[in-house]
């Protein structure tokens, strides 16, 4: 549980300090608030995409959708890597 409460508290700091550099940078480029704050939520919400993405393909490698691969036999219960 500790460590969980670390790893919340960090990403709190990390977005608070990326958000104060992010309108920081704005006001210096003459960029409108909300355009930066639209920017970096997108680019939050492709990296949320890209993890869910990898996730699915961790799940179907696991669950032995890709066993039919030349070279890969995939057996339950035994380890991925062992060929």
């Amino acid at each position: 549980m500790f460590a969980e409460d670390v790893r919340l508290v960090t990403r709190s700091t990390v977005e608070g300090v990326d958000g104060a550099l992010l309108r920081r940078a704005a006001l210096l480029l003459g960029v409108p608030e909300a355009a930066a704050v639209d920017q970096a939520l997108a680019e939050l919400i492709r990296e949320r995409n890209r993890s869910r993405a990898v996730a699915a393909e961790v799940y179907r490698y696991e669950s032995g959708q890709f066993a039919g691969l030349p070279g890969r036999t995939v057996q339950p219960g035994r380890d991925r890597g062992e060929r």
